[in-house]
């Protein structure tokens, strides 16, 4: 597990397992070229942004997910506190991922404020045992958005495809000026 609590982390070529969110807390935190292993059925992740103006959330860029073998059984990740982010970017996702990705905790009003994006994932499809690689529009990345619209600047990037990461990320976490 990796509990990301507080402050700034940057984590590369690491390797976290787990069953139940076990990447969590309230940090600003990049998890780049990583393994990230399911052991069991569960959430990945459980970011716990607590109000639309704290700059946390997640980002994981290049990385792998993989499982035990089976398939459709695990979340990206559910929101903690009312206002999670999360940020998977040229990931690549085995079968355990479930088509849904994301869990609202059962509470629906979690669906207008927290945010989780999906970009140029790689995964595995077991239905036509082929690898599909997406580039979504930008009102399909954003399973949650937040209906105040400023829960990350999404206006500003209002076009019909965003398949330009280059700074998007960072600035919307406000991590760092530019990683790539």
């Amino acid at each position: 597990s990796l509990y990301l609590h507080y402050g700034k982390q940057y984590l590369k070529d690491c390797y976290v397992e787990g069953s139940v969110d076990f990447i969590f807390g309230n940090s600003t935190a990049l998890l780049e070229n990583c393994h990230i292993h399911c052991k069991g059925a569960g959430f990945i992740t459980a970011q716990s942004r607590k109000s639309s103006q704290e700059t946390t959330g997640y980002v994981f860029l290049r990385c792998v997910i993989t499982g035990n073998g089976g398939t459709s059984y695990a979340h990206l990740g559910r929101p903690w506190g009312p206002f999670g982010r999360v940020v998977f970017a040229y990931t690549f996702m085995d079968g355990c991922i479930r088509h849904v990705g994301w869990n609202n905790w059962g509470k629906t009003e979690n669906e207008r404020s927290a945010c989780f994006y999906e970009y140029r994932y790689t995964c595995f499809d077991s239905s036509v045992s082929t690898l599909t690689q997406e580039c979504l529009p930008l009102n399909k990345m954003c399973y949650y958005f937040s209906e105040y619209g400023t829960g990350m600047n999404t206006a500003k990037y209002a076009i019909e495809n965003l398949c330009n990461l280059r700074t998007f990320h960072i600035r919307l976490l406000s991590v760092w000026t530019r990683v790539i």
